[in-house]
């Protein structure tokens, strides 16, 4: 379990038994999907304007409750 530190260790451990190059793989990944070429709302800048829109009207917070 990775809730604590030992747990956090043992999963690593284990994921480098399975696969010595895990970490430097998922950071391939990571390093190669960052770029915003390959990023959809770089491409469509009409489609991120909506979304950004509907994104900045929903409200996190619930109605307004005047006591």
């Amino acid at each position: 379990m990775a809730g604590t530190k030992a747990g956090g260790d043992k999963v690593k451990n284990k994921m480098l038994l399975k696969n010595p190059n895990y970490y430097r793989e998922i950071g391939r990944k990571g390093g190669s999907v960052s770029h915003p070429e390959t990023r959809f709302f770089y491409k469509n800048h009409d489609i991120a304007h909506i979304a950004g829109k509907k994104g900045g009207s929903i409200s996190k917070r619930g109605p307004k409750n005047d006591v």
